[in-house]
């Protein structure tokens, strides 16, 4: 939420040399999530960004929160989550000629069927450690 407010406001340099090492090996330590994250505050109150961006960025920060909203909705079909899910679908969603395959995919994670995926593939991957 900061960030994104800094980075529709203020000019922003970019530095391409590596300066950070990550350690692979911790990787597997998402598999003991037992829930979905919280919903990020830019998409539960995005008029706070909304109120800070520059008009000709306005459809810029649409499409930022649209696919976050679409990977979030993903994650929360997941986790059984599926009225949340499409509540961000139904906000933040793209318009119908946008981004077809992506916003179809976060329906389906929204949908009945998401609970029923995410258990079953959390079943599977029980299995497999």
């Amino acid at each position: 939420y900061f960030f994104l407010k800094v980075l529709l406001n203020h000019g922003v340099v970019v530095n391409m040399e590596p300066l950070v090492r990550f350690d692979r090996e911790a990787s597997a330590l998402s598999r003991t999530a037992r829930k979905a994250r919280p919903v990020e505050p830019m998409l539960t109150d995005p008029d706070g960004l909304y109120g800070v961006c520059p008009q000709i960025l306005r459809e810029l920060l649409d499409g930022i929160l649209t696919l976050r909203a679409l990977k979030t909705a993903c994650v929360l079909g997941y986790w059984g989550q599926r009225r949340e899910a499409d509540a961000l679908l139904r906000r933040h969603g793209p318009a119908a000629s946008r981004w077809p395959f992506r916003y179809r995919f976060a329906q389906l994670w929204a949908s009945p069927i998401g609970p029923f995926l995410g258990s079953t593939w959390r079943s599977l991957m029980l299995r497999s450690v």
